[in-house]
């Protein structure tokens, strides 16, 4: 089945994510909305991080300005089509890791529909990624929440970043969710650090 990748944050460390997932599972990535395009290409991080050897399926909404998705779209004078979205997500292959944009409730229109409400309109389970720093527990059991009440499935969450076993264990306790891993903070990232960091 396939999963779609959500985070707490913008820059929470979802690309990253995707692409150790990638090298693990060996199927293929996508990224249906990118904002920030070209400088903020994630598609090519993933593509570069695995060594180009799995499928990168075609981005439906790319836009330049680096921000939220609806006011990036909003700048281009564009307008994120949700049913079209939605059905695309229905139809994605199985397996696909699917990255979303910034945090779980980010908007992507005028109407404030955001990322959580949009995966709640299909059958696809959510892995949350979230910081290991200080804050995280709250920032995690927000975003839990948030997907929770639109009835969302979720697989677990991946830690990213310096964490205490404390914080792994209240986020488990607390939440009410597994932890899938942990990745610690690395120096610099290449194709050998994705392959062999999440533990």
């Amino acid at each position: 089945m396939s999963f779609v990748v959500l985070g707490t944050d913008t820059d929470v460390g979802k690309t990253v994510v995707c692409a150790m997932l990638l090298a693990k599972l060996r199927t293929q990535y996508w990224k249906p909305i990118a904002t920030g395009y070209p400088e903020m290409d994630d598609a090519t991080t993933v593509r570069e991080l695995t060594q180009n050897q799995y499928p990168i399926l075609e981005t439906l909404y790319v836009f330049s300005l680096p921000a939220s998705p609806h006011l990036a779209a909003q700048k281009e004078n564009k307008e994120i089509d949700i049913t079209r979205l939605v059905e695309a997500l229905k139809q994605a292959p199985p397996g696909t890791i699917i990255e979303g944009a910034g945090g779980v409730l980010v908007p992507l229109n005028d109407q404030g529909v955001c990322y959580a409400d949009v995966i709640a309109k299909t059958d696809l389970p959510v892995i949350l990624v979230t910081r290991g720093t200080l804050g995280t527990i709250n920032h995690t059991l927000l975003s839990l929440e948030a997907l929770r009440m639109r009835d969302v499935k979720i697989k677990g969450v991946i830690i990213n970043g310096d964490i205490t076993q404390d914080n792994a264990r209240d986020i488990e306790h607390f939440g009410n969710v597994s932890v899938l891993g942990t990745i610690p903070k690395f120096q610099c990232l290449s194709p050998e650090v994705i392959t062999h960091g999440l533990a």
